[in-house]
């Protein structure tokens, strides 16, 4: 793994998706498929540093790279393995906002012949003492994981494992399962919700275009703030 510190903030580039929707309701614990990464981190500090650069590692990306890894989705190459040339890449980016007194993790997957899918995570450490902002680095580094996890799941995993066919949206089914998402969000079973949001954001066809925007909006703001008021990440 490769630790970079910098002054001052970088910029995510667009994601633009270009996979098909597959309508998958439950997603399985173990993946059969796992992909080899290198993995990067990038620490953008300015001129404030609320904890020392080893402990923002060891407390966001530590987690962040176990929640990855545990369910077989990812495998990381080890720093000292020089012997493999990979082609997929996992870049873990801590950006800290002095003013704002703002930690937020970037975790960002390039995947051989796939889009480069990004997930965040971030949060106020305003007032907190040692103890608080190592724990709030832990949870965005979870939280992060967790919906890089559930994206590359629901765009990468699953419509491979469905055949051609059955990969292009319809749009009754393509509202059935944006409403499913919703009832999955209000009965507080987010990984099952945002899955379905990702499938239907990417989804394309004629007609298609309200219910991605919808989607999007769900994973940009409504899911993510709903999923705020039951835990400590924004």
């Amino acid at each position: 793994m490769n630790l970079h510190v910098n002054n001052g903030e970088s910029m995510c580039r667009p994601i633009f998706y270009n996979l098909f929707f597959v309508l998958v309701l439950l997603a399985p614990a173990v993946h059969a498929r796992s992909f080899v990464v290198a993995s990067e981190v990038q620490i953008n500090t300015g001129d404030w540093f609320p904890l020392p650069v080893e402990d923002m590692k060891a407390a966001a990306v530590d987690v962040a790279l176990d929640e990855l890894t545990k369910g077989g989705l990812f495998s990381i190459v080890p720093e000292s393995d020089k012997s493999q040339s990979l082609s997929n890449k996992l870049t873990l980016t801590i950006s800290l906002i002095g003013p704002a007194e703002t930690a937020k993790l970037t975790i960002k997957v390039n995947l051989k012949d796939h889009a480069t899918y990004i997930s965040t995570a971030s949060i106020s450490v305003h007032d907190m003492d040692f103890q608080g902002i190592y724990n709030a680095f832990e949870h965005i580094g979870l939280v992060a994981a967790q919906r890089l996890n559930d994206k590359t799941e629901a765009l990468v995993i699953l419509p491979a494992s469905r055949p051609e066919s059955s990969r292009e949206p319809d749009n009754k089914k393509l509202k059935v399962i944006y409403d499913r998402a919703q009832k999955l969000k209000r009965q507080y079973q987010y990984k099952k919700s945002r899955i379905l949001f990702e499938q239907v954001a990417a989804a394309k066809g004629e007609g298609s275009d309200q219910l991605n925007a919808l989607a999007k909006d769900e994973l940009i703001y409504g899911l993510t703030v709903f999923e705020a008021k039951q835990s400590m990440v924004a």
